[in-house]
């Protein structure tokens, strides 16, 4: 079964392959999306199947990381930051902690951010009362690594030169039937005539990639080890054009899947991703989640052809 997973993992492959099409004129691209969407509803059904399995099967031992990389390296990975609880875990956690994991997400993502740019905004993250509820914590901390990777990029950009930035923020609050996030930075924001774009798999504002510099897969969540481990295989073998891509891309942008797929998570889940955006200014992204033990009710049907 874990086998099959990672069979089943190179996902940027279905993406790119749907890109050249569109890129010819052969597919509309709003056919497209709505053909990704459900693809990846339907891998979110069959990974939570698998992965609850195999977390039974090992008596609640959680494989590493989700298997993001073979063999060893030494490196400080997302999990040293806070080792008790692992953010990768893709069964449902009945105490699914999203202050926790947001902090998680913060961590990573600053660390990404100054590996690009060397430098990164501060990201702050203030837990208004917000309660541990029953959620799968994988598909959360995607939700948040993708927005902040956004605000980081959009942050440093729009204050390229300038001595401070300022910091991002991260709200988390809920009540009984629903938990709330909100991420907030002051990166430019978006252009109103470009905000139904971004919902988009094949909408980016960096240079395109082919594929994920820093995770397995497009639908993975960022993993800091596989983004070394590809650098030092190129290093390796001593390929100074590969390395010279690797300076160039960036692990935070380029492959247009982040904000669809977190939207899709959100909606499958019973919930939603909202954004609103100030041009010039800055970006405020609100996530609504309901609590999984209350929300039967209100899961996504999924169309299967």
């Amino acid at each position: 079964l874990r086998n099959i997973k990672k069979r089943h993992s190179h996902t940027n492959l279905l993406v790119n392959g749907f890109r050249h099409y569109a890129e010819v004129d052969q597919l509309k691209v709003g056919d497209i999306n709505d053909w990704l969407d459900n693809f990846f509803s339907l891998r979110v059904s069959t990974n939570m199947l698998m992965s609850h399995y195999l977390h039974l099967a090992s008596d609640g031992l959680s494989s590493s990381i989700h298997g993001s990389i073979t063999g060893s390296i030494s490196c400080p990975t997302v999990l040293d930051f806070d080792p008790e609880y692992n953010p990768y875990l893709s069964c449902i956690d009945p105490h699914c902690n999203p202050a926790r994991i947001a902090r998680h997400a913060a961590h990573l993502v600053s660390r990404m951010c100054q590996l690009r740019y060397g430098v990164s905004p501060r990201i702050t993250v203030t837990d208004s009362g917000a309660r541990s509820f029953s959620f799968v914590p994988r598909y959360l901390f995607y939700i948040f690594s993708e927005l902040l990777k956004n605000s980081v990029r959009a942050t440093i950009e729009e204050h390229e030169g300038r001595d401070t930035l300022p910091p991002v923020e991260v709200m988390i609050s809920g009540d009984e039937a629903v938990c709330s996030c909100r991420v907030s930075d002051k990166g430019g924001g978006i252009p109103v005539a470009n905000l139904d774009q971004v919902w988009s798999y094949f909408y980016t504002t960096a240079e395109p990639i082919e594929g994920p510099v820093s995770r397995l897969a497009i639908d993975a969540p960022a993993d800091i080890r596989w983004l070394v481990q590809h650098e030092a295989d190129a290093h390796v073998v001593g390929d100074q054009e590969e390395i010279d891509k690797m300076i160039l891309k960036s692990p935070l942008a380029g492959l247009g899947c982040g904000l669809p797929l977190s939207r899709l998570y959100a909606s499958y889940l019973g919930g939603r991703l909202e954004l609103q955006s100030l041009p010039r200014y800055g970006t405020d992204a609100f996530v609504y989640l309901s609590r999984l033990a209350q929300s039967s009710d209100r899961l996504r049907a999924v169309r299967v052809h």
